[in-house]
């Protein structure tokens, strides 16, 4: 069964965005990825150590 909707026409075919658009989107995530990446790195680096140390002193430690 097929639903109609008034005043639109069916052409059968998805909206696509404009194949330039979609490139300069993906670029920009590509370049800010890169931007981004020498900081993130540090950041989850020493989150993970903080949280290893947190745990292994109180694993070992009594309170």
């Amino acid at each position: 069964m097929t639903d109609l909707i008034i005043g639109q026409e069916s052409t059968g075919a998805a909206v696509r965005p404009a194949p330039d658009l979609y490139r300069a989107v993906w670029r920009w995530h590509f370049y800010a990825g890169l931007l981004v990446l020498p900081f993130m790195i540090p950041l989850a680096i020493t989150g993970a150590f903080i949280s290893f140390i947190t745990r292994s002193t109180r694993l070992f430690t009594r309170t």
